[in-house]
């Protein structure tokens, strides 16, 4: 696991951004809920439909997923590997 990773997940507002993007994706209506009962039945409706299902995955992939990379890994940044634009040149003062 890379420290870009370590630092998402213990960062406490990406779980609210998934939380809020899973409830959206799914369809759940947050206030229907009140009986742990009802979680769960709600729970078992997401998982039971397919369509549901892949919603939850890819509101989950997009919280995780770190746009600045290339692919679904934190290896190679983008900026890291573009080539610099003609022209542009450093100033080392």
């Amino acid at each position: 696991m890379t420290d870009k990773m370590k630092t998402r997940l213990t960062n406490i507002y990406m779980y609210l951004g998934m939380i809020s993007t899973i409830l959206l994706a799914t369809g759940l209506d947050i206030t229907s809920i009140s009986t742990w009962e009802q979680f769960f039945v709600a729970i078992l409706a997401v998982l039971a439909t397919p369509s549901r299902l892949l919603c939850l995955v890819l509101a989950i992939l997009s919280a995780i997923i770190d746009p600045t990379t290339k692919g679904i890994t934190d290896k190679y940044h983008i900026a890291e590997t573009a080539e610099k634009p003609v022209g542009i040149e450093e100033n080392n003062k």
